[in-house]
């Protein structure tokens, strides 16, 4: 019986970490191009500061794809 629970427990423990590991680099990287081309379409000559905003957040999404995930091929486009 506590070997049983022992082995539960210890596959809990191991499978906890991939329920959380969070979205993948495909998935980030995608998001946030998709965030781009939305902010390029507001984008003027003079954009308004709401705007501008939105830029810097496009531009912190590509950011957490290459921290991330840096060895990703995925964070080689985040950078370009």
């Amino acid at each position: 019986m506590a070997r049983a629970i022992i082995t539960i427990a210890a596959v809990m423990a191991l499978a906890a970490p991939a329920v959380h590991a969070g979205p993948a680099a495909k998935d980030m990287y995608e998001a946030a191009l998709a965030r781009e081309q939305a902010v390029r379409g507001a984008f003027e000559t003079a954009p308004p500061p709401e705007v501008l905003a939105d830029v810097h957040a496009v531009v912190g999404a590509y950011r957490a794809v290459v921290r991330r995930f840096p060895t990703s091929g995925y964070s080689d486009n985040a950078l370009w």
